[in-house]
């Protein structure tokens, strides 16, 4: 479970189960940022929890949504494969694995599987998790 390479995933796991996690093959980038320390997606549109806690019942609320930070300890690397419009594509999948060397790579692609982004970095957190 690609949930298992966050830095702290009982958050995640709070919400979501032992066994479940969003599900990031179609999701909305929001924005894109770049840091001191990293990079930053904000995305939304991913699949609610089940249960769905009580506060995001009551409020209506059809989607999750979330900040995923890369961290590095030096520099941040990003690959861009191709013009990357977040208006344009928002139906996008994100793939999270480990490397062999440790670090945590992303290749973020569109719905027909063409690659927009590619990140490597040392530590990978999801924070703001909530519905939306």
């Amino acid at each position: 479970m690609w949930t298992d390479l966050l830095i702290d995933n009982k958050p995640v796991r709070a919400i979501y189960g032992e066994n479940n996690e969003p599900d990031l093959s179609d999701v909305e980038m929001q924005k894109i940022s770049i840091g001191q320390y990293g990079l930053v997606l904000e995305l939304s549109g991913f699949n609610l929890p089940n249960p769905l806690p009580k506060r995001w019942a009551e409020r209506g609320l059809t989607n999750g949504c979330c900040a995923l930070h890369f961290y590095n300890k030096g520099e941040t690397s990003i690959y861009r494969r191709a013009n990357l419009n977040i208006h344009q594509y928002k139906h996008m999948s994100i793939h999270i694995k480990e490397e062999p060397n440790g670090k945590k790579s992303a290749i973020i692609t569109d719905q027909h599987d063409n690659c927009y982004l590619e990140i490597e970095a040392d530590f990978v957190s999801m924070n703001k998790i909530g519905g939306c």
